[in-house]
């Protein structure tokens, strides 16, 4: 498999994953935990992808800052 399929295929199912995800997060009576980790998750992405570009400001991004809206999640 190439390079270029493998990470099409890994996106492919991180997102299919992720949609899950947020569903089952919606359905929880006490969703408070699971957004602010999910929010986590969203952050390291940013903050990963600031160091490779490399952006300058990579190194003051939080790893768990901002907690985002339930309905913010998806498009984040």
């Amino acid at each position: 498999m190439q390079m270029k399929q493998y990470l099409t295929d890994t996106f492919l199912y991180n997102d299919l994953t992720n949609k899950k995800l947020l569903e089952k997060i919606s359905a929880l009576p006490d969703k408070t935990e699971s957004i602010k980790l999910f929010s986590h998750l969203i952050n390291c992405q940013y903050k990963w992808m600031a160091r490779i570009t490399p952006d300058p400001a990579a190194s003051q991004m939080s790893w768990w800052e901002p907690i985002f809206e339930l309905d913010r999640l998806g498009d984040e």
